[in-house]
């Protein structure tokens, strides 16, 4: 009504990456008619909520290190994907997720063993705790705040472990995407402390330091500043640093290891990785070269979990595989070399667990990936992401017909109690009840309910529902995926990018179900 304003506030500007942003819209001055709505939309004219009074509560999901603004509206009606034309508009609030926010600790256990200590929970998606060796070798990934790992070093020798807090836990090196913290290196050592600069390891990182660099006192830069500590000679340089100026390498790293033990340690291993060959850029590498070289992580040359399996799953999808549906443009190079890892990931997750056997699953599978572009998948992504947290086996399902499935459970099983809870407070203008896994497989329905919990039903946008669906169903039907092949294997992946700016698609590798 003419004369109306209208706020709107957030909880927080800031959200971590397991909160959504909370909003709170509100008439200021002057009132709104019978027919009236108030409405929160963000900046892509996506709509979060419309309320019939004066005040408007909603919640909205924050792409991972990515923002959303968000403005109120008073108007005679509330669009499901464009702001109305409106009596009166709100302030803008932008909302930030910052990702993971925290510690992670290392200590030595006893024995070979390590543990590392979170400092705020993670749950496997996308985040991980995972610990690593000097060679890159992951020892261990938990999707829980503690995680135990470690084994023992060869006899006169000694290993070194570091912590990781980060999206993903590679197996052959340590991650290096969206790393959120680091922990210092412990080192298990099979010999007595003394000894431990002439075991096989420490002494060849010393060679390799000491080779990298034109004179003996900027190998003493390099290592001494990577600790921290001034105490003795109250300079500029580090005490390491002196000391090693003083002594050579060796000699001040058998000095430093008793005081500062493994942080000495852990900066001549990260000093030994700066003395590698020119870093490659940090960019990701180009899918249709597979020798490009790839981005740096923290202790080296940085692979995607398997280099043969992306490879391998990277060159299927360029050459040889079927991309559909053809309704849209097709996903970039870019765009399947982030789904390929995506992919990788979420495999080696469920691997890791025992959950799923095959480690070419992504090379070999048809996958549906359902994309994060808005009213293309993107809130059927998010809630599919959601219930992998809890379910990582699920990432593999069995295609069912749905007129199979109907002979024995209701398309809208989730309509009945005890089950109708979930998707309660639905708004049915602008939303549909998603169920995953999908009805139409044999894991989908009830069973799945009971055994997993609410987190299989949720309220999200109809257009995202749709279109999930409607690919889901084109990729079933189509024959080059051999779902419709008499006697074909019908397991597929779905696979969930919630943060991909591309529309729902499916890939289906020669011999699909054979």
């Amino acid at each position: 009504m003419p004369g109306t304003t209208i706020s709107l506030s957030a909880a927080s500007t800031q959200v971590q990456w397991n909160q959504s942003a909370q909003l709170s819209a509100a008439i200021t001055a002057g009132g709104m008619g019978f027919w009236d709505w108030l409405s929160i939309y963000d900046e892509t004219g996506h709509r979060l909520q419309a309320c019939s009074v004066g005040s408007c509560a909603a919640g909205g999901r924050v792409p991972i290190h990515g923002s959303h603004t968000y403005t109120a509206y008073l108007a005679a009606n509330a669009p499901d994907n464009a702001p109305p034309a409106a009596y009166a508009v709100s302030n803008s609030v932008t909302v930030t997720n910052i990702g993971w926010v925290g510690t992670v600790t290392l200590t030595a256990t006893g024995g070979s063993a390590v543990q590392a200590q979170a400092s705020a929970s993670v749950d496997g998606y996308p985040y991980w705790v995972s610990i690593y060796d000097q060679t890159g070798h992951m020892a261990q990934a938990c999707s829980v705040p503690s995680c135990t790992g470690g084994s023992s070093p060869a006899p006169g020798d000694v290993k070194f472990y570091r912590a990781f807090v980060a999206q993903g836990a590679p197996t052959d090196s340590p991650p290096s995407n969206d790393v959120e913290a680091v922990s210092d290196v412990v080192v298990v050592s099979s010999v007595p402390t003394d000894q431990i600069a002439d075991t096989p390891t420490v002494a060849a990182l010393i060679a390799q330091v000491e080779a990298a660099y034109p004179t003996a006192g900027e190998a003493c830069l390099v290592w001494g500043s990577a600790i921290v500590g001034n105490a003795e000679f109250h300079s500029s340089a580090t005490d390491a640093t002196l000391e090693c100026n003083a002594l050579g390498l060796k000699a001040a790293l058998v000095k430093l290891i008793e005081t500062a033990g493994g942080a000495a340690l852990g900066a001549l291993l990260d000093a030994a990785y700066k003395t590698a060959t020119a870093a490659p850029t940090e960019t990701a590498p180009d899918p249709t070269n597979p020798n490009a070289p790839h981005p740096q992580a923290p202790w080296g040359p940085a692979v995607p979990t398997s280099q043969t399996d992306l490879t391998q799953l990277v060159a299927n999808i360029h050459s040889v595989s079927t991309i559909g549906p053809s309704t849209h443009d097709g996903p970039t190079a870019n765009q399947l070399l982030t789904a390929a890892r995506e992919c990788l990931e979420r495999v080696q997750a469920a691997f890791s667990v025992g959950l799923l056997a095959a480690a070419d699953t992504c090379s070999k599978s048809r996958i549906l990936y359902v994309g994060g572009a808005t009213g293309l998948g993107k809130e059927a992504a998010e809630h599919n992401a959601e219930v992998l947290k809890a379910a990582p086996q699920l990432l593999q399902l069995e295609y069912m017909p749905g007129l199979v499935k109907e002979q024995s459970v209701s398309r809208d099983w989730y309509a009945s109690q005890p089950y109708s809870s979930a998707c309660a407070d639905i708004d049915t203008t602008t939303q549909q009840c998603d169920e995953y896994p999908f009805f139409a497989t044999t894991e989908g329905g009830p069973d799945a309910y009971n055994t997993y919990g609410p987190v299989v039903l949720e309220a999200i946008n109809k257009d995202d529902n749709k279109w999930e669906g409607t690919v889901y169903g084109a990729m079933t039907r189509t024959s080059a995926c051999g779902f419709t092949t008499p006697g074909s294997d019908q397991h597929f992946l779905a696979v969930p990018l919630p943060t991909a700016d591309v529309p729902t698609f499916f890939v289906c590798p020669p011999g699909s179900g054979s």
